[in-house]
């Protein structure tokens, strides 16, 4: 189950100029080579491209490394540091630049399983499925989905995943029904900003 985020990102260029350089960032965001990326192209960025291609997108968006260094306040090595995914930063720096990814549509990353059953013509087709993605979201989803997990008020929080997996992972999930929240296995957990398990979101600012 792969996002399409990155073709999305190419389709902003408006010569392939632009495109060239969207492709340069998301290199040095992900540091995967030229066929891989043509592979995202074609076939949508696994789980563990997501957090690049935001990266990636926030630095296009802002205009470049240049700029974006100038809004986040940082070098522009700092900047490349941070782009690449590398590098330390004060708390001050992160939530400033937290704060400005947010201003510009651009979200924080969360690795969620879950259990699905999968509908035809309304009707259940099959149950137990499982599904592990992470998704682009904002910190007020994570501030939610939080609360109502730790409260067991499962249902609503399915209500905010489902359209963002809808919107995500279209490709495969057409029609499904979300039924459980399960703990992510451990080899994207760092990979993410956070991670929802069954207790709550594990990450910065949450207690688990």
């Amino acid at each position: 189950m792969r996002a399409a985020g990155y073709s999305h990102l190419l389709s902003t260029a408006r010569d392939r100029s632009e495109a060239h350089e969207i492709r340069n960032l998301v290199a040095q965001a992900s540091g995967r080579a030229a066929r891989t990326l043509r592979d995202w192209n074609r076939h949508g960025v696994p789980p563990s491209g997501v957090a690049a291609v935001n990266r990636a997108t926030a630095v296009w968006r802002l205009g470049g490394i240049q700029r974006a260094a100038d809004t986040f306040g940082l070098s522009v090595r700092k900047t490349l540091s941070w782009l690449a995914g590398r590098g330390r930063r004060s708390r001050a720096e992160r939530d400033r630049i937290e704060r400005i990814i947010y201003s510009i549509g651009v979200g924080v990353t969360l690795l969620v399983r879950v259990e699905f059953n999968t509908l035809t013509g309304g009707l259940q087709a099959e149950s137990g499925r499982e599904v592990e993605v992470i998704l682009s979201v904002h910190e007020r989803d994570i501030e939610a989905l939080d609360r109502l997990v730790r409260a067991g008020d499962i249902g609503p929080a399915l209500q905010i995943l489902e359209p963002l997996i809808y919107g995500q992972y279209m490709e495969e999930m057409v029609d499904v029904e979300l039924t459980q929240i399960l703990t992510p296995g451990p080899d994207l957990w760092d990979q993410a900003d956070y991670v929802l398990t069954p207790e709550g979101v594990v990450g910065p600012g949450y207690e688990h």
